[in-house]
């Protein structure tokens, strides 16, 4: 996807929205379009990931693994949400998988 359409998506959502002209033109250059399937796990458990996510379209779940338990779900989200953990969260942290519904 071309930075102009990316730049046209990113004036479309929420957190964008107050951004000057250029500064969504950076934002745009440094984005990349990635389309999953249903039940494509976008992170798991113990990978790092740097990404910062946006949903356009459809959910993602994030479960927590459990001991005994397995991958329990905690929170879904949906259109317009933001997604990341490595980039947001200590290393030492809680490490989930995400899973789009």
């Amino acid at each position: 996807m071309e930075p102009q359409q990316l730049q046209q998506i990113l004036m479309e959502l929420r957190f964008t929205a107050g951004l000057s002209d250029e500064d969504q033109q950076k934002l745009a250059s440094i984005s990349h379009s990635q389309d999953s399937p249903k039940g494509t796990n976008v992170f798991t458990e113990g990978s790092e990931h740097q990404d910062i996510y946006v949903i356009r379209s459809g959910r993602l779940e994030i479960c927590i693994s459990i001991p005994a338990r397995g991958c329990l779900p905690v929170l879904t989200l949906e259109a317009s949400n933001l997604v990341s953990w490595s980039s947001m969260v200590p290393r030492n942290g809680i490490r989930p998988v995400l899973t789009v519904r």
